[in-house]
């Protein structure tokens, strides 16, 4: 680490933890009056600075720490070429500049030990040579492959993709928020674990976009797409007819969103389906076919084609024209499609204090 902090232009640089600033001069961060403001600099910036000396005792101030990973768009004073790896809160290096590679996020001469020795990072069909920006394995002990470069197992931020490492180049239990690469079973050429979010993902196996957990695809290979069992707030977790998911953050016409009381999974629901087992109740309307929900109930506002909407006080309905009955007619609704409308309801086509009725049409 050479211990040199670099300032800001003259008149720009910002005052650092009650110093004053830089002036445009460089600084020894281990000999005075560099180290009598900062402790510790890496990269030409001060990344832990010195107690704050006043006339009375000293005291702890701020402490900045080097950031974690990479930055979009930065100097590239870290290497990096692509910086888009994205693990936990923090963006991670998948390419390198020519002659360095991802080790553990962070870009690494070729040459070094910790590349060649320790990750065994490699070609996937051969040595690393000066040309080299990525890794295409990692047959190093608890070492993997993820996107482009090598990753321990152990620590962070490996640690946060894998959660036991196998055969050597190999991630065999992946971490809550990732599914295990189908295709990556034995081959440490291939990524270990896909991002559940990742819809680019490795060897045709998919993430979905927006999704916080799920399993790994049934089949590998052209279509496998995992399926995801939780998304990210505020989305909702939709499950089509083909038990494809998906997130989304309004639920399409016909189901209605509904949030776990254990949990909070967030899910779409269908407004005519059995909808057992659900905390808080959410029951749907059989024949309903868009609806509202609240207060732990489903309400119908259309049922599908053929069939009538039939509101009570506290309930609705979608039944078969002859189950109108007496007290109520029938009323076509180019949006809301057929209803049953009670015989003294004067707004929507009834007659005020009528108990009984008949619908006649006028020619």
């Amino acid at each position: 680490v050479v211990g040199v902090a670099t300032a800001l232009a003259a008149g720009s640089a910002p005052v650092l933890c009650g110093a004053l600033p830089a002036r445009g001069g460089c600084y020894d961060a281990r000999v005075a009056p560099g180290s009598s403001v900062c402790r510790e600099a890496l990269g030409g910036a001060c990344v832990r600075h010195a107690e704050e000396v006043t006339g009375g005792p000293k005291k702890s101030v701020r402490v900045r720490e080097a950031p974690a990973g990479c930055t979009v768009g930065g100097t590239n004073t870290d290497n990096c070429q692509t910086c888009n790896v994205q693990i936990g809160d923090s963006l991670y290096c998948s390419q390198c500049k020519t002659g360095f590679v991802p080790i553990n996020g962070k870009c690494v001469a070729f040459s070094d030990s910790s590349v060649t020795t320790t990750a065994e990072c490699a070609k996937s069909d051969g040595n690393l040579d000066q040309s080299s920006t990525t890794c295409g394995k990692c047959t190093g002990t608890n070492y993997f492959l993820h996107k482009g470069g090598c990753y321990a197992q152990a620590t962070p931020p490996g640690s946060a993709i894998c959660k036991a490492a196998g055969a050597a180049g190999i991630c065999e239990v992946c971490q809550a928020g990732y599914f295990k690469n189908p295709a990556s079973t034995s081959d440490a050429t291939k990524q270990s674990c896909i991002a559940c979010g990742d819809t680019t993902g490795a060897d045709s196996n998919l993430g979905v976009a927006n999704c916080a957990e799920c399993t790994a695809p049934a089949t590998s290979g052209s279509g496998g797409t995992a399926k995801c069992t939780k998304c990210t707030d505020p989305n909702h977790l939709m499950t089509a007819t083909d038990e494809s998911t998906s997130c989304v953050t309004e639920c399409p016409t016909g189901y209605f969103g509904h949030t776990a009381t254990s949990g909070g999974l967030k899910t779409c629901q269908s407004c005519s389906g059995e909808n057992a087992g659900l905390t808080p109740a959410g029951a749907g309307v059989d024949g309903c076919a868009a609806c509202t929900y609240a207060s732990n109930k489903v309400t119908c506002t259309k049922c599908e084609a053929g069939k009538y909407l039939k509101t009570t006080s506290d309930s609705t309905s979608c039944v078969e024209a002859s189950g109108c009955g007496p007290s109520a007619f029938l009323k076509d609704d180019a949006e809301t499609e057929n209803k049953y409308m009670p015989c003294g309801e004067a707004g929507s086509g009834g007659i005020a204090d009528c108990a009984k009725c008949s619908l006649f049409s006028y020619k």
